[in-house]
């Protein structure tokens, strides 16, 4: 239906940055204030008011990014003053665990980008002094420092296997770096990243680990083999747009790899061969975003033309153009079933579209600035949004769950005419036992 459910307030600024933990029963926060805050969303819900855990202080600037451990128990900020914190949030902990800091003041060096390993072991960071840095989350202790890099780093990434982390930035190389060790084991030239002042390059590994693939602001692809020894190899390069590339990502299979770039197209390529199989034309501005049904059947694309698009993954043919949003579209999600996609827009909405139709389902209001950020709980009945307005917001997708979510907050049953009114139904949905 699209109720709100509830509204996350508290924060005094900006909302950076949302992470939802794997179990589905806490949401992280970064913002501008310089906290971190943690939410329990059943609380929240059921109360129908932000039941905040946690408010975690210690950054000295805004913080811009959070991810939650494998486990949930500990939760990695990063800021712009220069630090990466893990905190031990589990039921013993809601304290400060490590503080990792990124450089030496004067004006130290603040993350752009964190990324934990598959297993929790290891937290790495890319920030804006060009040094990536690893380290033992357990124990807070920096592992390694991994110099080479020329200048800031923008992207980051730990292969599936957690054995490679995976750098790129403004000097134009790519670096692949050993997780254990700290040694790099290679280094691409040629690969351009520092075209504009945002990041206009993007890496994705394989959903097997076996590849890295690198999209840059020259517009080229490259796809490199990981292989067991010290070195990985060039496998194909595909001049894929004549512009920057702005997002990769593989297929669930990884047998194929789409591209979205400035030049108004998102792009498919065989990931073996590097042959393009379909361009999909269509947006009239910047493509922000792609991403594959779960599925793989589909793929989705978001636009600075305030549009998303769907197409046939096979045909590359466009099924359906989502039109709605009044500015741009900054992200897309698909739902874990591939039923539905959300998408985020600037214009302070999110909406909701059936993907087999096309048609929009649910228009999501209440944030007072650009929404920023939007994902789907793993269950798929809940979708959270972030915004510039300082607000987290959860809503819930199921009308069934919506209906007996009211009734339990009501002494009476609900009128049609209030369900009309607020679950956007002609008649109440009948009651158990009614």
């Amino acid at each position: 239906t699209g109720d709100l459910l509830v509204t996350l307030s508290g924060h005094t600024n900006e909302v950076m940055g949302i992470a939802l933990s794997p179990d589905g029963s806490l949401l992280a926060t970064a913002s501008w204030d310089r906290t971190v805050k943690v939410w329990d969303l059943p609380a929240s819900i059921e109360a129908g008011v932000g039941r905040e855990l946690l408010t975690l202080a210690g950054h000295t600037s805004a913080v811009q990014s959070v991810s939650f451990s494998p486990d949930g128990a500990r939760l990695a900020s990063a800021s712009w003053d220069g630090t990466v914190r893990v905190w031990d949030i589990g039921p013993e902990g809601s304290a400060e665990g490590h503080v990792f800091v990124n450089g030496d003041a004067p004006g130290p060096a603040y993350a752009v980008a964190i990324a934990l390993s598959p297993d929790g072991t290891y937290l790495a960071a890319a920030n804006s002094d060009g040094t990536p840095k690893v380290w033992d989350t357990a124990t807070g202790q920096m592992v390694h420092a991994l110099s080479g890099h020329g200048d800031r780093v923008e992207v980051i990434a730990i292969s599936p296997d957690g054995a490679t982390v995976a750098t790129a930035g403004h000097d134009d190389v790519i670096k692949m770096w050993d997780t254990a060790t700290g040694e790099e084991r290679w280094t691409t030239a040629g690969f351009e990243c520092g075209k504009y002042e945002i990041a206009s390059c993007d890496i994705a590994f394989s959903p097997d680990g076996r590849f890295l693939a690198a999209g840059d602001s020259a517009g080229t692809v490259t796809v490199f083999e990981l292989r067991a020894g010290p070195e990985a190899s060039e496998q194909l390069r595909i001049a894929a747009h004549p512009d920057a590339i702005f997002s990769i990502a593989y297929s669930p299979d990884g047998a194929r790899i789409v591209t979205g770039g400035w030049d108004r197209t998102a792009r498919v390529w065989n990931a073996g061969t590097g042959e393009r199989l379909h361009t999909l034309a269509g947006h009239d501005a910047p493509v922000y975003g792609v991403a594959y049904s779960p599925d793989g059947r589909r793929i989705a694309t978001a636009s600075q033309d305030g549009t998303a698009r769907l197409w046939n993954a096979e045909s590359g043919r466009e099924e359906a153009m989502l039109v709605g949003h009044s500015s741009s579209v900054f992200g897309v999600a698909f739902s874990p079933d591939g039923t539905r996609i959300a998408t985020a827009s600037y214009d302070g909405t999110a909406k909701l579209w059936d993907v087999e139709t096309g048609q929009n389902l649910l228009t999501l209001y209440g944030h007072a600035g650009a929404v920023t950020d939007v994902d789907f709980s793993p269950d798929g009945m809940r979708l959270y949004t972030a915004s510039t307005d300082g607000t987290d917001r959860v809503y819930v997708l199921d009308l069934e769950a919506a209906v007996a979510l009211a009734r339990s907050r009501l002494t009476r049953p609900l009128t049609d005419e209030e369900c009309r009114r607020f679950l956007h139904v002609d008649r109440c949905p009948s009651a158990p036992g009614r």
